[in-house]
């Protein structure tokens, strides 16, 4: 099978990512590797209240067992060419990963309760529930199918810090502009009004991928009062998924790494019914405009995911 664009660029990911070096490291984002692929570096934390500790809990990143992303069966393959990068980055350091994503390519998602008994374990590994939430996303009419509800990672411990970044009182939102789910403009808020987040974007026409490519311009997110802003290309980035199923934001604004999932997207499928779900972390790497990851990419958890709805 011939290799697509966007997995050979992200077929260079660095496997050797410590996460306790990425919460007291010092600084620095992603670089090039020499094969273009992406190396993550160290991201400085903002936090006080023992981030370190809680993202030594997140897994043992210290090596991999796998170093590509050649998967058996329909799903696996699927994967392999459109989500390359989230395997090797969430994955591929934990041999229960590797042997869950093995099974699951070959099984499908469905097949998530049997692989656990196959590959000997009892608890989702490290790694594997945002793998598998990117299969479900990414691949489900290809072999992987649905993922009822979203796994919980065991590891991902949230530091239970603030989310916000900034310093601005809210994210000026435009009351005359209603919700389109197509539009230029998201303006989102928590289900009790304390967080907000305002995206601008930019349609750039069909994608590489069956898709609407889309552009991130300008960011605002947090909490009311902590609200950071940014419209710095080098620190936001969109992934445009296959079909628009899938989108990620990936933003880095005031020190922390933000995180948006919005599933489905608009594209293929026009004024879908989205979920928002954010996430907010103490770091992680730089977003790159023309590789930007196929899943959440921060580096420990600050709280749990938040979903956010259409300010109407």
């Amino acid at each position: 099978m011939a290799k697509m664009t966007a997995a050979g660029a992200w077929m260079g990911v660095a496997l050797a990512v410590a996460c306790a070096a990425s919460c007291g490291g010092d600084g620095g984002g992603a670089r090039r590797s020499d094969d273009g692929g992406v190396l993550a570096d160290a991201a400085d934390s903002t936090s006080d209240g023992g981030g370190a500790a809680a993202c030594e809990e997140t897994g043992d990143f210290s090596g991999p067992q796998l170093r590509d992303c050649d998967l058996p069966g329909a799903c696996g393959r699927c994967m392999w060419e459109k989500a390359c990068a989230s395997f090797l980055f969430r994955c591929a350091h934990n041999e229960g990963c590797v042997c869950m994503a093995e099974c699951v390519g070959s099984m499908g998602v469905a097949g998530t309760a049997s692989c656990l008994g196959q590959c000997g374990l009892t608890e989702i590994p490290p790694g594997f529930a945002a793998w598998v939430k990117g299969a479900a996303d990414m691949c489900w009419d290809e072999g992987c199918g649905r993922l009822d509800e979203p796994l919980a990672d065991p590891a991902a411990t949230p530091t239970d810090g603030s989310p916000g970044a900034g310093t601005d009182p809210d994210c000026v939102f435009d009351t005359n502009l209603s919700y389109d789910p197509c539009g230029p403009v998201l303006q989102l808020e928590s289900a009790d009004r304390s967080l907000c987040a305002r995206i601008e974007r930019r349609n750039d026409g069909p994608g590489d991928d069956a898709n609407t490519h889309w552009t991130l311009l300008d960011v605002r997110v947090g909490p009311l009062g902590q609200v950071c802003h940014t419209a710095e290309p080098a620190e936001q980035c969109w992934f445009s998924s296959h079909h628009n199923h899938a989108e990620w934001l990936h933003v880095s604004c005031g020190g922390l790494h933000y995180d948006l999932d919005i599933s489905p997207g608009c594209g293929k499928m026009l004024n879908p019914d989205s979920v928002f779900r954010l996430h907010a972390f103490e770091g992680g790497p730089a977003p790159q405009t023309d590789a930007c990851n196929p899943t959440t990419d921060g580096i420990c958890p600050i709280v749990k995911p938040i979903e956010l709805f259409p300010v109407e």
